[in-house]
């Protein structure tokens, strides 16, 4: 019945997405990973080691065999019926949950029909300086990748790069032919993500200052890290207590306008990631 189903859906499916669509890797990271004790236990050196970790991704390929095929309408089978708990870690089953509903079921069959024959047969390391473009390191076939862990209903593969002097690094996977699809996203081996360490002023939200009073002006600044790369995007939202009651600039002269306690939140965004704040201030009558 199942293959019967997966027919019907193939015929019924006129059109493909490119290559790259279910297969684009979206969860890379770099992790600094501390070697093992060795025979007398002590760290063994160098005592540390860099990873690019990810978890494989091709949509429909239930049983992770680098290839989305009739074959893995066993892994809907097998685990038909399975149905992620709540509030507990899912078993391994939930790999053959391709439409994403929490349960294996008929409707699973889709995603192997739509990106039938979509092959992921490796992936092509790369690397940039912050300033730089991105090159390729190296192309590792899928079998030969570092560690493949198969980490509950995942499968996650590690690569070591210690020692690559690059800031930055993504991975492209590649098929059968060796075409390319979409780059990852990005990962560093240095903080690149906007990382705030303060407010100014301190006083309007530390609790050990002078209070605001309404109609009282206040210019708000924030203040990143050095490590945090350029260039950003800013986001304040002064919760109604002044005006302006909104700014994108990095520092902003306001006039606490209305009475009362309120939440500022300020946001800072680059390519790479974004941090937030959040701190209540009381403006008081004169």
């Amino acid at each position: 019945m199942l293959v019967s189903k997966f027919w019907e859906e193939r015929a019924r499916l006129t059109s493909k997405p490119s290559f790259g669509g279910d297969v684009a890797v979206g969860d890379l990271h770099h992790i600094l990973e501390p070697l093992g004790p060795n025979s007398i236990g002590i760290s063994a050196l160098p005592p540390e080691r860099y990873s690019l970790v990810w978890s494989y991704r091709n949509v429909g390929d239930y049983d992770w065999d680098g290839e989305v095929s009739v074959a893995d309408i066993t892994q809907v089978a097998d685990f038909f019926g399975y149905t992620a708990p709540d509030g507990q870690t899912p078993s391994y089953k939930l790999k053959a949950d391709g439409d994403g509903n929490g349960e294996v079921g008929v409707s699973d069959i889709t995603p192997i029909a739509y990106n039938y024959l979509s092959a992921v047969s490796g992936y092509i390391i790369q690397g940039s300086q912050l300033d730089g473009e991105f090159t390729d390191i190296v192309q590792i076939d899928d079998e030969a990748l570092g560690v493949q862990i198969f980490h509950g209903w995942h499968k996650t593969i590690s690569w070591d790069c210690t020692g690559q002097e690059y800031d930055l690094f993504r991975v492209v996977p590649v098929d059968l032919n060796g075409q390319r699809s979409s780059p990852s996203n990005i990962a560093g081996s240095v903080w690149i993500q906007p990382n705030i360490l303060s407010v100014s002023p301190t006083w309007v939200w530390s609790g050990g200052g002078e209070p605001s009073y309404v109609g009282q002006e206040i210019t708000f600044s924030v203040e990143l890290s050095e490590e945090s790369v350029p260039p950003f995007a800013y986001d304040w939202d002064f919760g109604g207590a002044s005006a302006p009651n909104t700014s994108t600039e990095q520092q902003v002269m306001v006039n606490m306008t209305e009475i009362g306690e309120f939440w500022i939140h300020i946001s800072v965004s680059n390519q790479w990631g974004t941090d937030s704040w959040s701190f209540p201030v009381v403006v008081n009558p004169v």
